[in-house]
Formats: structure tokens, sequence, C-alpha cells
């Protein structure tokens, strides 16, 4: 998919929940574009569902991407950091 494809579709998440027909402005492409080279495609995406259903205004919405974006990554980095202690925890006792 291209970006252009991806920004739309992301878009289309706004139009859908706010119900109107709304588009991002050359800023806020250039804004999602970021996203998308930052966290991916998958996960932009299932951040804007996440904003634009839990919050009311749009603007505020649109502001909370990125950090929905981070902490989403941060705890899946965790999940797997803590999945590797576990695994190097086995094998030091498997070791004795």
């Amino acid at each position: 998919m291209e970006k252009w494809e991806q920004i739309d579709a992301i878009q289309d998440v706004m139009q859908i929940t706010e119900g109107e027909d709304v588009e991002f402005s050359p800023k806020g492409r250039g804004e999602i574009e970021l996203l998308l080279k930052r966290f991916g495609f998958s996960e932009v995406f299932d951040a804007a569902r996440i904003a634009f259903e839990q919050y009311d205004d749009r603007d505020t919405a649109f502001s909370k991407l990125g950090g929905i974006c981070y902490n989403r990554q941060k705890a899946k980095e965790d999940v797997y950091a803590k999945q590797d202690t576990k695994r190097k925890h086995l094998r030091q006792q498997r070791a004795v």
C-alpha cells in the first residue's frame, strides 16, 4: 500500500467515527506520514481507531495519536523483555 493510501485509510477512520466528511490538512497529512515512518501503518491505524473513538474532539484525538502509538509500542517491548528475562532465567536453572 502506498503512503498516500495509508494516510487516506487513517483519514477514513476519522471520517467514519466523526460521521462527517472531513480531511486532514496538508500539515496533518505530514504528521501522519511521520507517524507512519516511525511506527508503521498497523500501529498508526489502530491508534487512530482508539483515539477517534475515545475522544470527542477531533483535534484532541489527532494530538493523541503519537502518544498512543508510543505507549502501545513500549508495552509490546516490555512484554518481549519479560519473556527474554524468563528464558534467561530458565537457561540458568538448567545449566546448574
